[in-house]
């Protein structure tokens, strides 16, 4: 949402009119507040759930140690417990990378398999080496993973896993050529003629012969985004060149000798961006090429700001610097959709990508002279934004911020019709389809509410689920009947519920969190007002109203520069 939010405190009478201080009335204590979350009470935080959908699993710390620990509430006998060893051993967390049998998950860089029907969990592959990038493929019925730069695949029937692929980097070595000599003694000597023939043989004629792996040889910093393609034919992978660029240095003033110390910081903004290529491995022909993405629209379209420095020339000399982030297949693997950004976050493409001979068809293009992101675009080019396929595998779903707010839109990419499901003076902050439905989170009601709704795409009806003033952060069991969020109001710290998924539900709080010494203050709650700025347009501001005894219009105006990140809103923060 484009509009700026300020935080507006009105003081509890800081000073008299004539300047001296007045005695603060507040039982507050600076040091108290200074502990944080020791005095608030540590709240719930990374909720999760596991495979059978019995569990809700969380990280909490109801003691104040160090850090927090895993804790796990049992919906069926309403009790927490912590989590122990012994508790994986019996339980996974939820996992999306799973056929009809099994589910295939991660856990401290291991492998491991669940059974759907009986929930027996077995350990895969378990070694020093971090296991990453688990995928599953529906055509060939095959999970694939990453270790380093090589990739494998995992026959759940069998349980078998082969190696398919090793991205290595330097030169690819040539075949060498014979020395004069060693061709002078080839020809003359039949025993070495003999040695080779035999070997070619074996080569062709040995069954036991394991086959050749493909290597695949890269200059680059680094490969990463590796895919199998659905149907199995293709090897997609990212390689990623990234510039020296020069590191800042922040001062430490505290360490254990006494002494400051440099520590070592991100780059200036002005640094130059990486350059990244999307590679296509055609495992039939076996030959590897790259995507050609010259043709995107407006690839080098300067922006506007630059005329206001002089710069008339409406196009660079080259592409500028994009990101692309991995392809989206759909459900029949025949379909794939891909998100591009620029680095000078002014252009996105949503785009679908012809493996065959690498050029690419857009089907979306975003444009913004001030900059592409906000919910569900994502700010961040590391990121990519909300993308999927409908169950019909023609249409996907996105995010854009086309008419000024961030919306959900549906893109038949056969027809090119494109179709908004979400509209008005609000945003959808986050979007789950599930059982071809979408799961929504907006601030439909108000600009500082996180709400929760079901959206029945067909009729473009929001049927709401959780719309309370405050935020609800939401996270959706296996099965989709139930949910587990956590809340929290402008004067109540966040805590733990659950409820099932329907309109119709009885919200049941898991956890309490707060300290009594957070519980035996007054927490006033705030007004969030509007005020209109010189353009006419809403600013939204938290006001603290002090006692009419203690009024003298005083007041401290808190503005705070990032466009998603003010605390003018009613949750807790």
């Amino acid at each position: 949402m484009k509009k700026i939010l300020i935080l507006l405190i009105t003081a509890i009478g800081l000073f008299h009119a004539n300047g001296q201080e007045v005695i603060n009335k507040s039982k507050l204590k600076i040091e108290d507040i200074m502990k944080g979350n020791s005095f608030i009470g540590h709240q719930p935080e990374n909720i999760r759930w596991t495979m059978d959908s019995k569990k809700i699993v969380f990280d909490w710390n109801p003691y104040d140690n160090p850090m927090s620990s895993s804790y796990f509430y049992d919906l069926k006998s309403k009790e927490i417990d912590s989590v122990t060893a012994d508790f994986f051993k019996i339980n996974a967390i939820q996992s999306d990378v799973k056929n009809n049998i099994c589910a295939l998950f991660l856990r401290n860089g291991n492998l491991y398999r669940y059974e759907l029907k009986t929930g027996e969990i077995m350990p895969i592959l378990e070694n020093s080496d971090y296991v990453r990038n688990l995928q599953y493929n529906k055509a060939t019925n095959h999970f694939h993973f990453q270790i380093e730069s090589k990739f494998f695949s995992y026959n759940p029937t069998s349980k078998n896993i082969k190696e398919i692929v090793n991205f290595k980097k330097g030169a690819e070595p040539n075949e060498e050529t014979p020395s004069y000599m060693e061709a002078e003694e080839n020809s003359l000597f039949e025993y070495h003629q003999r040695n080779k023939r035999k070997k070619d043989w074996v080569k062709t004629h040995d069954l036991f012969e394991s086959e050749e792996i493909k290597t695949i040889y890269y200059n680059n910093s680094s490969v990463s985004n590796i895919q199998l393609s659905e149907d199995g034919n293709y090897i997609t992978f990212r390689l990623n060149d990234y510039p020296n660029n020069r590191e800042t240095h922040v001062e430490s003033h505290i360490q254990l000798d006494g002494h400051t110390k440099a520590i070592p910081a991100r780059s200036k903004v002005s640094g130059d961006d990486p350059n990244h290529q999307l590679g296509i491995y055609d495992r039939n022909r076996d030959s590897v090429y790259f995507l050609d993405l010259s043709t995107l629209p407006d690839i080098r379209e300067k922006p506007n700001y630059l005329k206001d420095y002089g710069d008339t020339i409406a196009l660079y000399d080259e592409d500028r610097k994009i990101i692309m982030h991995q392809l989206i297949y759909s459900k029949d693997g025949i379909q794939n959709a891909m998100d591009i950004r620029s680095y000078d976050n002014k252009d996105r493409w949503i785009v679908t990508v012809d493996l065959s001979n690498g050029t690419v068809q857009v089907l979306d293009h975003q444009h913004d002279e001030a900059w592409i992101g906000g919910p569900g675009i994502s700010s961040w080019n590391m990121a990519s934004g909300t993308l999927g396929w409908m169950n019909d595998n023609k249409s996907i779903y996105y995010q854009s911020e086309e008419t000024g707010y961030s919306h959900l839109f549906l893109l038949n990419i056969n027809s090119g019709n494109k179709k908004q499901l979400t509209q008005g003076d609000w945003e959808v902050h986050e979007v789950t389809y599930l059982n071809d439905k979408f799961y929504l989170s907006t601030n439909k009601n108000h600009p500082g509410n996180r709400e929760f709704y079901m959206l029945d795409w067909q009729s473009n009806k929001l049927n709401p689920i959780l719309t309370k003033d405050g935020s609800h952060e939401i996270s959706i069991s296996p099965n989709g009947m139930e949910i587990a969020y956590r809340y929290s109001y402008k004067n109540q710290p966040w805590e733990l519920f659950h409820s099932n998924i329907g309109a119709k539900n009885t919200p049941e709080q898991i956890t309490k969190s707060t300290t009594k010494s957070f519980e035996s203050y007054n927490w006033k709650s705030p007004d969030v007002i509007t005020f209109k700025d010189e353009n006419q347009e809403d600013i939204y501001a938290r006001i603290y109203k002090p006692e009419k005894a203690s009024k003298n219009n005083a007041a401290v105006i808190f503005v705070h520069g990032a466009g998603y990140l003010q605390n003018a809103h009613n949750y807790w923060s």
